[in-house]
C-alpha cells in the first residue's frame, strides 16, 4: 500500500490536500480576549460622544462601575474621535487668497567690519515682494520695534496680516497691540 492509503489521522487522503489545510484552520485555537459584544461597543461610543472631555481611563472607570471589565486599548479602538479642531484652509490657499494684505517682519543680524553687531528690522509686502520699511539699531527694544511698526504703517496703509517669528524682541503683547490697529498677527514656526 502507498502512502495515500495508509490508515491513521490522514485517512485515505493524500498528505497535501485541501482537507488537511481546512482541518488545521478549523482546529486552531483563539488566543487573547474574546471580542466585545456590540452593546458594549455601542456604550463606549455613546459615552465618548456624550462626554467629549472624558479620556480613555475615565470611560474605563465608568465601565468598571457598571461591572464591565474592558481594556484601555479596546476603549481606544471603539471610541469615536472628534476632530481636534475644525478643518481649516491650507497655508498655500490662505496665501493665495490673502496675498495682497500680508506683510512679513523680521530682524536681521549684521556684523560690521569693526565687529559691531547691528540689527536690521524690515517689513516686506508679500504681494509684490516690496520692501515697505527698514531701520537699523545697535540695541533693539520692544518700544523701538513697536515704533518701527507705526512708522511702516502711515496714513492707514497697513496690512491685514503680519507674519512674524517668536523672537522676544517683539514683546509678549505684540499681537494684542497689533489687533488694536486692525492687524492680525501670525506667528511663524521659530
Amino acid at each position: 500500500m502507498g502512502k495515500a492509503s495508509r490508515p491513521g489521522p490522514d485517512g485515505l487522503l493524500p498528505p497535501y490536500s485541501g482537507w488537511r489545510r481546512y482541518w488545521a484552520w478549523r482546529s486552531r485555537t483563539w488566543l487573547g480576549r474574546p471580542r466585545l459584544s456590540s452593546e458594549v461597543r455601542l456604550l463606549i461610543a455613546r459615552m465618548a460622544g456624550e462626554n467629549p472631555l472624558w479620556g480613555t481611563e475615565r470611560i474605563r472607570g465608568e465601565l468598571l462601575k457598571l461591572g464591565l471589565v474592558v481594556s484601555a486599548r479596546s476603549i481606544r479602538r471603539y471610541r469615536r474621535r472628534q476632530p481636534a479642531r475644525p478643518p481649516s484652509l491650507a497655508w498655500r490657499t490662505f496665501l493665495h487668497n490673502e496675498i495682497a494684505g500680508i506683510w512679513a517682519v523680521d530682524l536681521l543680524v549684521v556684523q560690521t567690519l569693526t565687529f559691531k553687531t547691528l540689527y536690521v528690522l524690515f517689513f516686506i509686502e508679500h504681494a509684490r515682494r516690496h520692501l515697505v520699511h527698514f531701520n537699523v539699531t545697535e540695541h533693539p527694544t520692544v518700544a523701538w520695534v513697536w515704533q518701527q511698526l507705526l512708522n511702516a504703517t502711515p496714513d492707514g496703509k497697513q496690512p491685514c496680516f503680519l507674519v512674524h517669528d517668536r523672537d522676544g524682541v517683539y514683546g509678549v503683547d505684540f499681537d494684542t497691540r497689533m489687533g488694536r490697529l486692525g492687524i492680525r498677527g501670525i506667528r511663524g514656526l521659530r
